[in-house]
């Protein structure tokens, strides 16, 4: 397989930035026996990391990018975004929702001449990548055929049912208030990922079909089983599922192959 790390100019963020990549181009016969997948063209899998990750967490920091390539034909392109949770804000470089959406879509479909079809590529992530991947396919679902969404975070959500905070609202308010702006008014914003997706719904958009996974002891359990009820009357075949796990990769390469299992399936 191809694997590697490319640095380019993206016009989004006005810098310099860098995306890996895994391409399963070169798999011998060997490789390709008993995999049906190869009895079709390879469609693609932009995957996103969490807070505090780097693009290279899913090809060589405990992620499996690599052997879901192998075993799916998959593209896997992973961008780099730092602690920007994948969203727009005002001024100059700081597109960062336009980046993984648009920009580095088109960028490595003409790299690597891979399939322009919305039925050929799909969008994941886990934590702060799982907020990503919902708002990237909602905002761009003319774009994704299918979304996969592990341990979601949503930092516009400020408390549980029950009375409980958000966790994510406890790790520095200030950087949360910096993102999103004033916390009172998040919830009813398009940076909620279910206004994202009641929005694109009223103006007459397929969204993709979705698939949500969240360990039973992640304290992001609450916000995942908002998503799903919440998410579900708009998006009718969504796919929800709950397991014995915390926040940790083991829970995320287990589930991720279990959405891909379901979206391409």
């Amino acid at each position: 397989m191809a694997t590697g790390r490319i640095q380019f100019f993206s016009a989004a963020l006005n810098q310099i930035t860098e995306f890996s990549f895994v391409l399963p181009n070169d798999l011998n016969e060997r490789d390709r026996e008993g995999r049906p997948c190869f009895d079709r063209p390879a469609k693609t899998l932009y995957l996103l990391h969490g807070l505090t990750g780097i693009d290279t967490d899913w090809l060589w920091g405990g992620g499996c990018a690599r052997e879901l390539a192998r075993e799916y034909n998959l593209n896997v392109i992973m961008p780099t975004c730092g602690n920007n949770y994948y969203i727009d804000r005002p001024g100059r470089g700081n597109a960062y929702g336009r980046f993984v959406g648009r920009e580095i879509v088109d960028y490595t479909r003409s790299l690597f001449s891979l399939s322009p079809r919305r039925e050929d590529t799909l969008v994941g992530g886990f934590s702060m990548g799982g907020y990503g991947t919902l708002q990237t396919a909602f905002t761009y679902p003319e774009t994704f055929c299918g979304a996969i969404a592990l341990s979601a975070a949503n930092p516009t959500q400020s408390a549980a049912p029950d009375g409980r905070d958000n966790p994510i609202d406890r790790y520095e308010a200030d950087f949360y208030r910096s993102l999103f702006g004033d916390p009172a008014e998040l919830g009813e914003s398009l940076k909620n990922p279910e206004k994202r997706a009641e929005a694109a719904v009223r103006a007459g958009k397929d969204l993709p079909k979705l698939y949500l996974a969240c360990g039973t002891e992640d304290t992001l359990i609450w916000i995942n089983r908002r998503y799903r009820d919440r998410l579900r009357p708009l998006a009718p075949g969504l796919r929800y599922d709950e397991g014995p796990g915390g926040h940790d990769w083991t829970f995320w390469n287990d589930y991720v192959r279990r959405g891909l299992d379901c979206l391409l399936g």
